[in-house]
């Protein structure tokens, strides 16, 4: 059940379908887990869209008022922003919380075809902006894979995955909008490691064992 304290609230955002590529013949009970990963990737990402949207649109809204206004905006969204945060961890410690929960029906993520063969596929449909982000998070990964100083080694996944977002169109435009009106590294970091960094890399670890690989929207002439 969504709380009434939260509402999910991005501008309009296209939906699309995601194809990831995997392995037929594996046990039921690890596709149930990749479904798992996918949905709470999926979700968590969404509310990481929503999240900082709702405060970079509060930054573009001040700039309509006084300069005096603009000059104490920053404190005002800083407060706006760590309030969205506490309020969030706030319902991450009672007992029923998930991120699976707190988004609306009209964007809930749709299994939308398979197929079986060796190796098959898994089409996810869903809103743009977070199936970017796990598609480019698996195809990385994929290609790192192959790299044998990785697989011997122990990158710095965190690290690497903020690289990634800050190249990352979505987000890197309100990530920075959030830094400039004061937002220190320290507050983003934990709503960062609650919905992006933990969910993506427990998708990364099924990926390791195999079953998936690579990740491609499927084109819109396609999806008819």
């Amino acid at each position: 059940m969504i709380s009434p304290e939260f509402e999910l609230s991005t501008p309009y955002i296209p939906s699309t379908t995601l194809r990831i590529r995997g392995v037929s013949g594996v046990p039921l009970d690890q596709i149930q887990t990749l479904f798992g990963a996918v949905l709470t990737a999926y979700n968590s990402v969404l509310l990481f869209d929503s999240i900082t949207w709702q405060v970079a649109a509060m930054a573009h809204e001040f700039e309509r008022f006084s300069p005096e206004f603009r000059y104490r905006s920053p404190r005002l969204l800083r407060r706006q922003f760590l309030s969205k945060i506490g309020f969030y961890y706030r319902q991450s410690q009672t007992e029923y919380f998930s991120p699976n929960e707190m988004v609306p029906a009209e964007s809930q993520l749709v299994l939308r075809g398979a197929t079986f063969n060796s190796p098959g596929f898994w089409e996810f449909f869903g809103k743009l902006n977070p199936l970017e982000v796990l598609r480019l998070y698996l195809n990385d990964r994929h290609e790192r894979r192959k790299d044998k100083s990785y697989r011997e080694g122990h990158e710095n996944e965190k690290l690497r995955l903020e690289n990634e977002l800050r190249k990352n169109e979505i987000f890197s435009g309100k990530l920075r909008i959030l830094r400039e009106m004061g937002v220190t590294e320290e507050e983003l970091s934990a709503l960062k490691n609650r919905l992006l960094h933990k969910p993506l890399d427990a998708l990364g670890s099924i990926q390791d064992r195999e079953p998936i690989s690579t990740a491609e929207f499927v084109s819109q002439d396609r999806q008819e």
